[in-house]
């Protein structure tokens, strides 16, 4: 639902979305966005536009802007390199 929500972002071309380890929580989301060619997004204010569109608890704690997403043969995203 997390990986939908972002897609509806302007900038956003292609997202992944992961559970990383938190000292704290146990797991935090994480998102690794790769921006349409000619937008520039900066993770803050990602971050920013995710409060706005959806639950608090949904909000992706980390976002990493990346070139592209590990993905194997068949175009599949390899989630275990991300995180």
């Amino acid at each position: 639902e997390v990986e939908s929500i972002l897609m509806r972002h302007p900038a956003i071309a292609q997202v992944a979305v992961v559970g990383i380890p938190d000292a704290d929580k146990g797991e935090i989301i994480k998102a690794c966005v790769v921006l349409k060619a000619g937008h520039i997004a900066e993770p803050a204010a990602i971050s920013a536009w995710s409060r706005e569109h959806m639950a608090n608890y949904k909000v992706p704690r980390q976002v990493e802007i990346m070139t592209s997403l590990p993905s194997t043969g068949a175009g599949k995203v390899l989630r275990r390199l991300l995180k």
